[in-house]
């Protein structure tokens, strides 16, 4: 792999402008395994595991088990977990060796793996499902989003796969970075963070 990289800006840009895999420029895939590697050289075996999380369920085995002390129960020392407020920023700690363990979404974590080659491990699958569309009040089928905004959590994620298809299949048709047309049945989707997504959602 290639030690030279992608500076922070870059990676700061390409997390507020929403690039591939909800955030980062994912050339810098490339950086992962050395500056982990380096991460752990200079820290030790005794530093204890860092935990990322954003504040959605799909942390919860992560946050039991500490709150639970398993991982003390395993012998592994672990740090109090950390956490993010978006897909972009815990990547992006993650991508930088800032911690060691996240939770994400499955299709970045396979992109990273396999598309990348960056040098990590998908450990556990956490759910397969509970996905749900959630909408305003007088929004009572799929044709009333004609026209307006619907927030998916990444590009690269289960729930942009399968917005889309529900789209389509109700004769509209999702678009990026473009504002959305009633009259061309177009519907835009905008890339959020989880913890964001109610509060736009109560504001319009």
């Amino acid at each position: 792999m290639s030690t030279g990289g992608p500076s922070r800006r870059v990676l700061l840009r390409a997390g507020a402008g929403a690039a591939a895999l909800t955030g980062l420029g994912w050339g810098a895939g490339a950086l992962y395994a050395d500056r982990q590697q380096d991460a752990r050289a200079a820290s030790g075996p005794a530093r204890p595991v860092r935990i990322g999380y954003l504040p959605i369920t799909d942390a919860s085995p992560l946050l039991v088990a500490h709150a639970n002390g398993y991982y003390q129960d395993a012998a592994v020392p672990v740090a109090e977990p950390v956490l993010f407020r978006s897909w972009a920023s815990l990547s992006e700690a993650f991508v930088a060796g800032k911690v060691d363990v996240i939770h994400m979404l499955m299709p970045m974590a396979l992109y990273m793996r396999y598309g990348l080659r960056a040098d990590v491990r998908i450990t556990a699958w956490n759910h397969i499902n509970g996905s749900a569309l959630t909408v305003r009040p007088d929004v009572h089928r799929l044709g009333d989003l004609s026209g307006e905004s619907v927030a998916i959590p990444a590009w690269w994620s289960v729930h942009n796969v399968i917005v889309q298809k529900m789209l389509r299949e109700a004769g509209l048709t999702p678009v990026m970075r473009e504002t959305p047309s009633r009259q061309d049945r177009t519907v835009a989707l905008l890339p959020m963070a989880p913890s964001d997504m109610l509060p736009a959602l109560n504001n319009g």
